[in-house]
């Protein structure tokens, strides 16, 4: 008897196992692709080459806590800095 043969008898066998089988593999994979799909939505940057060149600071406790004032002639001090926006939103949608 091959290893193939033997494997297809006994996968037949219960054939209730192996359709319970099949579909748990199946939704696993399904979970798994939606969980990638989401995944690469949020975290893959379809930004404009110019966001590139841009750096966002924020307040290590929070996003409405502004930064001190005295950080911004520190920022203002390095070379090829072009310019510094103390708030700025990033005006995104909702829905469009």
């Amino acid at each position: 008897m091959t290893l193939t043969r033997f494997v297809t008898k006994n996968a037949f066998r219960n054939k209730r196992r192996s359709v319970l089988t099949v579909l748990s593999v199946g939704v696993s994979l399904l979970l798994l692709t939606f969980m990638m799909t989401v995944w690469n939505g949020f975290y893959i940057d379809k930004g404009s080459p110019e966001s590139t060149r841009r750096l966002v600071t924020r307040h290590r406790v929070s996003l409405t806590n502004p930064l001190p004032a005295f950080y911004r002639e520190k920022i203002r001090a390095v070379p090829g800095v072009a310019g510094i926006i103390p708030n700025s939103w990033f005006g995104g949608l909702y829905i469009d």
